[in-house]
């Protein structure tokens, strides 16, 4: 049992890995569009200090897309 686990997890870590790869831009857009529908109207519930840390976290990632 334990080598089909150890296979698996590295299948799948390089399954992630080279869907980045090619699918940058797809997993990106996800990205923001999972933020806009599912987390920000949670924050919001929650209280507006939350928003500000995870505005933050999205401008540097944005910012580290651009370079």
């Amino acid at each position: 049992m334990l080598p089909v686990l150890g296979f698996g997890s590295v299948a799948y870590a390089l399954d992630g890995y080279f869907l980045g790869l090619t699918q940058g831009h797809t997993l990106r857009q996800a990205m923001l569009k999972a933020t806009v529908i599912g987390f920000f109207p949670s924050a919001i519930q929650q209280g507006i200090s939350i928003i500000v840390i995870y505005y933050g976290y999205q401008c540097l990632y944005l910012w580290q897309q651009e370079q």
